[in-house]
């Protein structure tokens, strides 16, 4: 009897601890706040978030002018580091402008809606001259990943702007339409297949030697 009296006791004292374990509070969303700490916030580049649709054709005029200073360094790159230097530079500043324009959606007039696919094409057609003048400097097969990275931030570019503004890639693919034959065989060296895709530039690709 003293042997179960000792072994009541003892399991008591057991569930009373757990009991007052249960009841202490816990530390509030402790693995998520470890998760976000280690997953930095996307950085805005010192863009405004658009409004209106002048609001984003000033977002990305502003967009061209930061990528051309890019593109120029770029086409003075000597090296395959100085090349990764520019692209993580051209990429960020997409992404960037992406971060901005998530979640907008807005009314756009045709003349603005055609402004922003013209200048859309203009940094495009800019990146791919560049990126296709240091391929025959370099190599195509040491650049062909770097490009590969641009190719998927232009691509999410224009998803998003077509997201943000309705019917702005029908918009942007006519523009593409008229392309000229330099542009086009940039984009057939450099390989943005992802853009050529979503720009329907396909076809043309097939005729150029």
């Amino acid at each position: 009897m003293q042997t179960f009296g000792r072994l009541l006791s003892v399991l008591t004292f057991l569930l009373s601890l757990g009991f007052i374990a249960h009841a202490l509070p816990a530390a509030p969303h402790a693995g998520l706040a470890v998760r976000e700490y280690n997953s930095p916030a996307p950085s805005s580049g010192g863009y405004s978030r658009p409004s209106s649709g002048n609001d984003v054709l000033n977002l990305v005029v502003a967009l061209k002018a930061k990528v051309d200073v890019h593109v120029d360094l770029l086409a003075k790159a000597a090296v395959v580091p100085d090349v990764e230097v520019s692209v993580v530079a051209i990429v960020a500043e997409v992404k960037a402008c992406v971060a901005v324009l998530v979640g907008v959606k807005l009314d756009v007039d045709a003349e603005v809606k055609a402004k922003i696919a013209v200048t859309i094409v203009a940094i495009i057609s800019a990146i791919v001259k560049v990126c296709a003048a240091v391929s025959v400097k370099l190599g195509v097969q040491v650049c062909l990943a770097l490009w590969a990275q641009i190719d998927v931030a232009l691509h999410l570019l224009i998803l998003t702007l077509n997201v943000c503004i309705s019917g702005f890639l029908a918009v942007l693919i006519k523009l593409c339409l008229n392309l000229d034959a330099e542009i086009i065989a940039a984009l057939k060296l450099v390989r943005l297949d992802l853009c050529v895709r979503i720009l329907v530039i396909a076809k043309a690709l097939v005729t150029v030697n």
